[in-house]
């Protein structure tokens, strides 16, 4: 284990390999995240229609974590090795994305919600050793670039995540052919994609969502064994562990605003996290009201001449996958996913 965490970075060779292997965990890890997400709201559109407002709930689950544990895992990362860290939450990746898929596949949306939350736990714990990992790697002289990259990889990454998933999403849910991208890209692009990833022509929102979830699991094995080659620095913390760690840093928020600079450097960043979220709940919100998940039942579906007069689901036949206990296919209001933004 190096010992030498804290030397500026010209008076020792950067290990830029490890670096560059860091933000692809990192950009892996943000990816996944937001792609789970984004997984479930357009389930719970599929299966709840205006019910379905599964976005609120998540976007508390991500950010409730970070409020209640930052003090936390801060500590965390000072008091142990930060490598060890990434690695033990490359892992818990894993097993969460095991769950989520194993939970979808038996039409368990309360399950697949509760591995979400240890998501969040997971990326809560993983943000402070991640950054802190930064310096150790490439010293204090080169911090700002470093920084930089690992942040704009996040950002591209959260955003691939949700508008990517959305497209894969609907993609899978369309049970014919004659969809947009077929138009664009052409039949012959996609015949291999129907022919293997189709559930025969089947509208099925559990396999629409969990086919994703097997792909992330499967891409998350060998970005998991990379962070096993990451260098090992020795943690510069040693402060034992207290109880206040919990509560501490809402007296801390008093002195924060007690300080010019500092108060007006969290306003700009909580303004451009705030309308950056505040936009994507709108978006999403209005592609439910198009799509026919609004709040008006008897025109969903966005007056389709042939489903508006449709009764809406029965809330047992939504854990039935999609399909009436007859075993005919389910066609009412809220099943189409046509207003998500980019779809």
């Amino acid at each position: 284990m190096n010992s030498s965490a804290h030397t500026p970075g010209h008076a020792r060779k950067v290990p830029w390999g490890a670096f560059w292997r860091l933000v692809l965990i990192q950009a892996q890890n943000s990816f996944n995240e937001k792609g789970a997400q984004f997984l479930l709201i357009p389930l719970g559109v599929w299966l709840y229609g205006a019910e379905g407002d599964l976005e609120y709930p998540l976007g508390a689950i991500i950010v409730l974590p970070f409020i209640l544990f930052s003090p936390f895992v801060g500590w965390l990362s000072d008091r142990f090795c930060k490598a060890r860290i990434i690695q033990f939450m490359a892992l818990l990746q894993i097993c969460v994305l095991a769950g989520m898929y194993w939970s979808l596949r038996v039409h368990n949306l309360n399950g697949a919600i509760l591995w979400f939350c240890v998501f969040a736990v997971q990326a809560t714990v993983f943000s402070p050793a991640k950054k802190g990992i930064v310096k150790d790697i490439v010293g204090t002289s080169r911090m700002g670039f470093a920084s930089g990259i690992v942040e704009m990889a996040s950002i591209l990454s959260l955003l691939i995540g949700q508008i990517g998933v959305f497209i894969w999403f609907r993609y899978l849910l369309e049970p014919s052919t004659d969809t947009i991208w077929h138009r664009w890209l052409g039949e012959g692009f996609f015949q291999w994609f129907d022919a293997c990833l189709k559930p025969s022509g089947i509208n099925d929102g559990w396999y629409a969502a969990s086919f994703p979830c097997l792909v992330f699991l499967l891409l998350a094995v060998p970005v998991a064994a990379s962070s096993f080659c990451l260098p090992r620095y020795a943690p510069g913390g040693d402060r034992p562990f207290s109880w206040s760690l919990f509560y501490e840093h809402f007296h801390q928020l008093g002195k924060l605003w007690k300080n010019r600079n500092l108060r007006v450097s969290e306003m700009g960043i909580g303004y451009f996290w705030f309308f950056g979220g505040t936009v994507m709940l709108m978006t999403i919100q209005m592609a439910k009201e198009i799509s026919g998940g609004g709040d008006d039942r008897g025109n969903g579906a966005g007056g389709h001449p042939r489903l508006r007069d449709l009764p809406p689901p029965h809330p047992d036949e939504c854990f039935r996958g999609g399909r009436r206990a007859d075993g005919g296919e389910l066609r009412g209001p809220g099943r189409s996913l046509h207003g998500f933004p980019g779809l």
